[in-house]
């Protein structure tokens, strides 16, 4: 019998729906786990380049419909 190999997240899937139900997290509970707990220098690095990346996709929509709008004139 030939046995089928499963790539990395084919065998994360597979064996999660072997397992039956999957444990859910919260997004404030994996950061703590992988980035760090609030409060720590890798934590706040984090959430200042979210915050600065948040803030240049709100500004670059703005951006490009006042350009278009000067071009118009």
């Amino acid at each position: 019998m030939r046995t089928r190999r499963y790539g990395k997240r084919q065998g994360i899937r597979k064996g999660l729906i072997q397992m039956g139900k999957m444990k859910q997290y919260t997004l404030s509970e994996l950061e703590d786990q992988y980035i760090g707990k609030i409060g720590t220098p890798e934590r706040d690095k984090y959430e200042y380049k979210l915050r600065m990346e948040l803030l240049a996709r709100g500004v670059q929509p703005a951006t490009r419909k006042k350009q278009r709008e000067v071009c118009l004139r």
